[in-house]
């Protein structure tokens, strides 16, 4: 048996390897890798460019730093040009616009032949894509916003290649991030373009057929028709020159700062927006003391603003700012946390702030430290129902009524029987009988009496 030794065996491995990574396929590997531009030759100063014929109405403005010709070739009638603004110049069927058309199609040519990085869907809206060629075999749509995210190089390409159309839907918009720039972002599509009222699009569509620009579509990029018709309203389209470094970028950073007596309290979660021209916006967290950096932001007007906080939080520091080509713009949102009383915020100064309905401050006034005295109300003094006094009724005196006394007849009664005068009888009897006699008579009346008021109860 063989044996092979340890020196041998290192290069046979090395080989293997080698083999091994060649035969690996490069397809995924090519989304990273760096593509050079296209070329467009002399048409990359038109702004339009059409084969047939061109058709504008409303006002529409065609200009940028690259150029802001139109051009037409073999066609030659362009209506509605009495509303279009041109910073360039208009060439109509002559050399310069057939000069155009031959670049264009070996640019067309040349966008067409990229290989592809990755097979896409119909539609492209709501997602996030890096530099690469970008490969449909049908059609490619973009509803709401489709972000190209150059990741900080400035030289980054983006190919789209479309089997038959392109479509955006009303109010789409294509935001560029990290770097991308407008002018190297391609579009070859296989038939006719379509750019949806009210959309954004950025790039250079060059179609086999024609392209419709509808009400109010805005191009930051050109419009380039090979065979067919470019048909305009009221849009705007600008042509701009990309520069290949970063300081044709900007960057915005925003700093947050809390003041107040906050030591008791819980943060809540500050959320920064900034929104990108062409309401398209980007939401992040910040905590106190910190800052977040948006790099390689294409000049213009950004809004930041913050999510809402409850009524005890002031906020300035909100707004809109200028992005500049190679500059960073710094924004610093402060928060007070003021304790209120009565439904106003009062500072360590004493001065009171009136909350509106939306909790930001409205009307400012001082406060001292003497207590204005509460006035009290008047108080009505409470009337007291009339009463009628109850009359108590008038009892008539009883009349008791007179007795008739027969002297003769009661000492009957009490079987005596008077001497006759001249019986000489003594005085002494006589004496004991009338006491006897007025006794007898003085319990008879008072027996008379009480029975007469029991029967007046009764």
């Amino acid at each position: 048996m063989k044996i092979i030794q340890k020196a041998q065996l290192v290069p046979l491995i090395l080989v293997l390897l080698l083999a091994t990574a060649l035969a690996v396929p490069t397809a995924n590997l090519a989304v990273y890798a760096a593509q050079p531009t296209v070329d467009l030759g002399t048409a990359s100063s038109f702004g339009v460019l059409a084969g047939s014929a061109i058709t504008n109405t409303g006002p529409t403005s065609v200009s940028g730093t690259a150029g802001g010709d139109i051009g037409l070739h073999p066609g030659t009638s362009f209506t509605g040009a009495e509303s279009v603004t041109v910073s360039g110049h208009v060439y109509l069927g002559d050399a310069v616009a057939e000069q155009a058309k031959f670049d264009l199609l070996a640019a067309y040519n040349d966008a067409a032949g990229r290989t592809t990085d990755k097979t896409i869907d119909a539609d492209l809206g709501g997602r996030t894509l890096t530099p690469g060629v970008y490969t449909s075999a049908s059609s490619i749509g973009i509803t709401g916003t489709l972000i190209l995210d150059a990741e900080g190089d400035p030289n980054a390409v983006f190919i789209f290649q479309a089997g038959s159309e392109l479509t955006t839907a009303t109010d789409s918009r294509i935001v560029l991030i990290n770097g991308a720039g407008p002018c190297r972002i391609f579009w070859q599509v296989g038939s006719s373009a379509t750019l949806g009222t009210d959309s954004y699009f950025v790039g250079h569509i060059l179609a086999m057929e024609s392209i419709t620009a509808t009400t109010d579509a805005e191009v930051q990029g050109q419009l380039l028709a090979r065979n067919g018709a470019v048909t305009l309203d009221t849009n705007t389209i600008t042509n701009d020159v990309c520069l290949a470094s970063s300081s044709s970028f900007g960057s915005l950073t925003v700093t947050k700062e809390v003041y107040g007596s906050v030591h008791d309290i819980i943060l809540p979660d500050f959320e920064i927006t900034v929104t990108w021209p062409h309401n398209f916006s980007v939401t992040q967290t910040i905590e106190a003391g910190n800052s977040i950096t948006w790099e390689g932001m294409a000049p213009g007007t950004y809004t930041v603003s913050e999510g809402e906080l409850s009524e005890e939080w002031n906020v300035s520091g909100i707004g809109e700012y200028n992005v500049q080509l190679g500059e960073e713009t710094k924004v610093t949102i402060t928060n007070s946390w003021l304790e209120t009383e009565n439904g106003d915020d009062v500072d360590e100064n004493g001065t009171r702030t009136r909350r509106t309905g939306n909790g930001l401050p409205a009307v400012t006034t001082e406060t001292s430290d003497e207590v204005e005295p509460i006035e009290e109300p008047e108080v009505e003094p409470i009337q007291e129902p009339d009463v009628e006094s109850i009359e108590e009724p008038e009892i008539e005196p009883t009349e008791e009524p007179e007795l008739e006394i027969d002297l003769d007849e009661e000492v009957a009664l009490a079987g005596l029987e008077l001497p006759q005068t001249g019986d000489g009888n003594p005085i002494g009897f006589y004496l004991t009988g009338l006491f006897l006699i007025l006794g007898g008579i003085l319990l008879r009346k008072r027996s008379f009496v009480k029975s007469e008021s029991l029967s007046r109860h009764l």
